[in-house]
């Protein structure tokens, strides 16, 4: 439930902050229960606000010129940083865009080494596939590498941000 309104609630309550002493708003507070409990209020938290303002010690001039610098320097790293980051994200997108587009280009002259590459994993491949078991066990195991794969290199992505 509210109290009710005095239309000198107001300026009872700022006498009471400033701290004058008005005999006319000091012979209403006396009457008027609303404004006296304003005015209490208002005169204890003028008090408190006073008292924390003298105890109140500002840090020494060398903390704050400190402090300054070091702000500066961390932002000026945060600038270098990110345009090192936005560089490599940008290398990280474009590169192997290119590397496919040098060996879509020049296919006939890469052809024969990487021919050569893969003819030792093939026959490799070949001996392990008819040793190993055939069906969804194995499906699932190489779906499992790559998700594995695909997790670690996100992990390691996430933490190269930080």
């Amino acid at each position: 439930m509210n109290a009710p309104d005095c239309p000198l609630e107001e300026r009872v309550a700022e006498a009471a902050r400033r701290g004058d002493r008005d005999p006319q708003l000091d012979a209403h507070r006396r009457d008027c229960a609303v404004c006296a409990d304003r005015a209490l209020v208002e005169a204890h938290l003028a008090a408190s606000a006073a008292a924390a303002l003298l105890e109140a010690t500002p840090p020494d001039a060398g903390s704050l010129w400190w402090r300054a610098q070091f702000r500066a320097r961390v932002q000026d790293a945060e600038r270098a940083a990110w345009a090192i980051h936005a560089f490599e994200r940008l290398t990280w997108g474009i590169g192997p865009l290119v590397a496919a587009g040098v060996l879509f280009w020049r296919w006939e002259a890469v052809r024969p080494a990487v021919g050569r590459f893969f003819a030792g994993w093939r026959e490799s491949a070949v001996a392990a596939a008819s040793s190993a078991p055939q069906g969804p066990v194995s499906q699932l195991v190489v779906i499992g590498a790559l998700g594995l794969f695909v997790v670690l290199f996100g992990v390691y992505s996430a933490w190269t941000e930080e």
